[in-house]
């Protein structure tokens, strides 16, 4: 159905609803399942489309896959987009987006002590003054 939605078609009340939201919002769904690897197919398409997404949606989608990839144990894997999350909401002031921040660097540093995840730690405190 998300292939259906044809923007210039839509009503304007339905303007936030972009290329691969539907698909975040389905990897999200499949995360709290437990279906990891289907949630990481819906997060990699929605990150197809990011570039077409707002900022605060591109922060989510990063986010979501992100965390898919910590939850499954690609750690390596997670911090290519964990780091496009955080070029992104830098100077944003949203207490949702810096949850979503903390569940990223939660799931990392649950899974990894590498100093590459240390790092993006820091990162994430110093952007956000997270002080965790």
């Amino acid at each position: 159905m998300a292939d259906r939605i044809r923007i210039g078609e839509e009503p304007a009340e339905t303007s936030y609803v972009q290329p691969g939201l539907v698909q975040t919002q389905h990897a999200e769904a499949l995360r709290h399942l437990g279906d990891l690897a289907a949630a990481e197919e819906y997060a990699t398409e929605a990150v197809l489309t990011a570039d077409h997404a707002h900022l605060r949606g591109q922060v989510h989608r990063y986010a979501g896959l992100a965390t898919i990839r910590a939850q499954r144990g690609s750690v390596d894997e997670a911090l290519d987009p964990a780091n496009h999350m955080l070029d992104r909401v830098r100077g944003m002031e949203s207490g949702r987006l810096h949850d979503r921040v903390r569940s990223v660097r939660t799931a990392l540093l649950s899974r990894s002590s590498e100093s590459e995840v240390r790092e993006f730690a820091e990162r994430a405190d110093a952007e956000l003054g997270l002080g965790l």
